[in-house]
């Protein structure tokens, strides 16, 4: 059957099929009918989308509303989340049908960017996504942090902190590349869930909140281990606290978890344990530029540099992303139009992986996706030269 045959509808599940897009859910990730039925009820009512077509629901989805930050600022970027396909209609193209209503619906809503874990990376490609950063979860004995009583004083977080424990999360967050700027109920989720296993914690100086951390329990069977869920330090006495602190707290556990990017302040801090640390889970998040002027022009750079690229890009969805563009850098700011001298060609998904700072240039050169005059392409390093991109969040 052509899609053009299809009776589709793309929106919001009403009222009567929440328990038709939860049973979906759990049948597509093979899990209990209950797993399916709790993400629906406790999933903001905004997030959830369903692909129906002919009267069947045929796939559905959690599209988180995040901000996403690159260059040190944050940019509308979609979250598709447990994309799920109905088992009798998979190989019929209904998640590439479900992604381009996700996509279509940011871009007339202003959202540039988009971004997921992706369960299969060549349906993610096809769609325009790619590799954009990397979530890992590091595992270690608390043990072996070696550190001493924290420099700065810690105190357990509460309700009053929540404003303040935002605003450093967003401070943080304009220092590296890839965080994401939560909504009001993910946020909600982290700090106010109630969760008996869940703890927040404040470090102060000059009684100014400079770093905090959320800290939770994970039972491995017979084994307990502290899990650090986010946590974010403005200087490195506050980071050398944090890592105190927490070692010290984990000290009765079997191990101490920590999420995040490529780099974290573990790995700098730890004395001269560094091997002693264990990859526990190794994830490489996707991006996708839905919209590439807009993308281009809410992205930060270099204060110092000022430059043109010369871009011609190629995708295989948006035309309105295709062909060439002039992009003028300067003052830390893009300004984009149509034209230039189309010198560097590149493909949507190597402009992706570029924009979050994920790989160099060179790197994405090999495959083919990018090509130009070695001048032109130096110059496309040094706009997205910046911290390598990665989160703690996983959704």
């Amino acid at each position: 059957m052509t899609e053009a045959a299809l009776l589709s509808e793309y929106r919001a599940p009403r009222p009567g099929e929440l328990e038709t897009a939860g049973r979906l859910l759990s049948e597509s990730f093979i899990f209990p009918r209950t797993w399916g039925a709790g993400i629906t009820a406790s999933s903001e009512p905004e997030t959830l989308r369903v692909l129906v077509e002919n009267g069947e629901m045929n796939a559905a989805a959690m599209v988180h509303p995040w901000r996403q930050y690159f260059g040190g600022q944050p940019i509308a970027s979609s979250g598709p989340g447990a994309l799920a396909v109905a088992p009798e209609a998979r190989g019929k193209g209904v998640a590439t049908r479900l992604l381009r209503h996700i996509l279509d619906e940011g871009r007339a809503a202003g959202v540039p960017l988009s971004v997921l874990y992706p369960a299969s990376r060549q349906l993610y490609a096809k769609a325009g996504y790619a590799p954009g950063g990397w979530r890992i979860s590091r595992l270690f004995d608390p043990a072996k942090i070696g550190m001493r009583k924290p420099e700065l004083p810690v105190r357990r977080m509460t309700e009053a902190d929540h404003a303040a424990v935002r605003a450093l999360h967003d401070r943080a967050a304009r220092l590296t590349n890839g965080w994401l700027g939560r909504p009001e109920y993910r946020w909600k989720s982290l700090l106010g869930s109630g969760d008996e296993l869940r703890a927040g914690w404040i470090v102060e100086q000059q009684g100014e909140a400079v770093g905090y951390a959320v800290t939770s329990v994970v039972l491995r069977g017979e084994k307990r281990l502290l899990q650090v869920e986010d946590q974010a330090a403005l200087n490195p006495a506050a980071a050398k606290s944090l890592l105190s602190f927490i070692g010290g707290q984990a000290f009765q556990a079997h191990g101490l978890l920590w999420h995040g990017g490529s780099f974290e302040i573990i790995d700098a801090l730890l004395p001269e344990n560094a091997h002693k640390i264990e990859i526990d889970r190794w994830l490489e998040w996707c991006l996708r530029i839905a919209d590439v002027p807009a993308a281009l022009e809410a992205r930060g750079y270099p204060e110092s540099l000022d430059t043109e690229l010369h871009l011609d890009v190629a995708d295989d969805w948006y035309p309105e992303n295709c062909g060439r563009f002039l992009v003028t850098i300067r003052g830390g700011k893009a300004d984009v139009k149509r034209g230039g001298e189309g010198r560097v060609r590149i493909d949507v998904r190597a402009l992706a992986t570029l924009y979050a700072s994920h790989r160099a240039p060179s790197e994405v050169m090999m495959t083919g996706a990018l090509c130009g005059p070695p001048c032109d392409i130096e110059q496309l390093g040094f706009a997205f030269r910046g911290p390598a991109s990665g989160m703690a969040d996983m959704f």
